[in-house]
């Protein structure tokens, strides 16, 4: 019981980790494009 607890804990942490990690990314490309919208700067990043 304990084991699957710390894992289902390990994976609820990993996600978040992967919401802040986007978000940062998002928020750089952000910063570099800064007249664009998202989904532009996004494809503007892409090119």
């Amino acid at each position: 019981m304990k084991k699957t607890q710390q894992a289902i804990g390990f994976d609820d942490f990993s996600k978040k980790i992967d919401e802040i990690y986007t978000a940062e990314l998002a928020l750089s490309i952000l910063e570099r494009f800064p007249s664009l919208t998202l989904e532009e700067a996004l494809k503007a990043e892409a090119a």
